[in-house]
């Protein structure tokens, strides 16, 4: 297996490969500074406990890191189509949220739309949509 970091040929690779650091990054932020990372989610890790500073560094920053820089690594279309389908997912919860629980609908909206995002990124090239 080798570890080639081709230099995108096209649009639609280059938003698959932004989409990818990006997750990347959020995972490797919040494996670093989990107590600031879930502050910004406004959770307050103090109150839910020590375990979430775990929680958030294996699942939320752990797979996100991993996941992100397979695909980066990798560079194969359907890690790419993982990453989008992980994305797509992440805004249908966001979404059921925002219609079931009713928090901070404004705030919520805007993620949404950031995580839609980054789900149409990541399939873009592998699925030639630019």
């Amino acid at each position: 297996m080798e570890f080639a970091l081709p230099i995108p040929a096209d649009p639609g690779e280059w938003l698959a490969l932004a989409s990818a650091v990006v997750t990347a990054v959020l995972g490797l932020y919040m494996m670093a500074v989990p107590r600031r990372a879930l502050g910004l989610r406004h959770m307050d890790a103090e109150f839910i406990g020590l375990p979430a500073s775990g929680i958030a560094r294996a699942r939320a920053g752990g797979f996100h890191l991993g996941l992100g820089l397979a695909a980066i690594l990798l560079w194969q279309p359907l890690l790419f189509l993982a990453l989008g389908a992980a994305w797509i997912f992440a805004a249908i919860g966001r979404l059921l949220s925002v219609l079931i629980d009713s928090p901070a609908r404004g705030r919520n909206a805007v993620l949404l739309i950031i995580e839609a995002l980054l789900a149409f990124g990541a399939v873009a090239g592998p699925l030639s949509l630019i």
